[in-house]
């Protein structure tokens, strides 16, 4: 894998912290308290600076979505985690003191009252001044953001990144406006957005949505969402081909709340601090954490 110049890394918080608590041993503790989260989320974290070296690093936090609820009452409605009772308790734990660190890191890390978590991948990557971007996730709903080599995926389970170039072949889609335009169409049952049409298999959605025209998302001009759209595929209700589009278009979602978020723009990360940091992992044991990050302590 050839990796790409990176100006911007854009680390999916919550998919970082749910990967690494799963993924690393539940007996790593210090003092009787469970510490995978922790010791996973940092040490993936230096590995991608490593890797791809940023001059920034920003690390996104969900909130329920309010936007999306006022359109659709079943998104995301009793959605529920694989998590036992006790998992949740540790894991939230956890997250908390992950992003004590994060801080002490001079880690930039966004969150906003009502915005979920992918709209803010969405408004980083869009802005033109944080190009080339990397974002770090196994989300494909961020399928719909790649651009060329100036906005790219990571994958760390795949470790294989998504680029412009290698889009089809990787994801089976013609570009990242078809496969939105195919999520459009069929829905996102995980996340509770019904289907625009009703009984319609995978490959006819597939083609049905090359001849859908989602018109750029972060190209408009205009507040009216139905100018968004051009319906050329008969048998569509185009009440739900809008309806789905602003639900699931991540850019859509960006210019919908662009007053909660426009202060984000130029937002300044707290800056890296060695010996806050060295505090930090004193205070909560975690001598590996502390080591590796002392190869990579001048990168962030």
């Amino acid at each position: 894998m050839t990796v790409p110049r990176c100006k911007t890394l854009v680390i999916d918080g919550k998919n970082l912290t749910v990967r690494s608590f799963f993924a690393y041993p539940g007996t790593l503790s210090a003092d009787g308290h469970t510490t995978n989260l922790l010791h996973g989320s940092f040490l993936e974290l230096f590995k991608h600076v490593k890797m791809f070296q940023p001059a920034t690093t920003i690390v996104t936090w969900d909130s329920k979505s309010v936007f999306r609820r006022v359109i659709h009452a079943g998104y995301k409605a009793g959605k529920r985690g694989t998590m036992s009772d006790v998992q949740f308790a540790s894991f939230t734990v956890q997250q908390k003191i992950f992003e004590e660190g994060l801080t002490a890191l001079g880690v930039c890390q966004m969150k906003v009252e009502g915005v979920e978590g992918d709209d803010l991948v969405a408004l980083m990557v869009i802005i033109p001044e944080n190009r080339p971007a990397v974002i770090i996730s196994t989300d494909r709903d961020f399928w719909q953001l790649v651009r060329g080599d100036q906005v790219t995926i990571y994958d760390p389970r795949k470790k294989m990144l998504l680029a412009g170039s290698s889009f089809s072949m990787a994801t089976g889609f013609d570009s990242p406006e078809h496969h939105l335009a195919f999520k459009v169409i069929k829905g996102d049952k995980g996340d509770g957005v019904p289907p625009a049409v009703i009984r319609m298999g995978e490959k006819k959605a597939i083609e049905a949505a090359r001849h859908l025209k989602l018109m750029r998302a972060d190209e408009l001009v205009t507040r009216d969402p139905g100018g968004w759209l051009a319906v050329e595929f008969e048998g569509f209700d185009a009440a739900l081909i809008v309806r789905n589009f602003k639900l699931i278009s991540l850019h859509a979602a960006v210019m919908y709340q662009l007053p909660q978020l426009v202060h984000l723009r130029d937002a300044i990360p707290p800056k890296p601090n060695w010996k806050r940091f060295l505090t930090f992992c004193q205070k909560y044991k975690l001598e590996m954490v502390a080591k590796a990050y002392g190869e990579v302590d001048r990168l962030i």
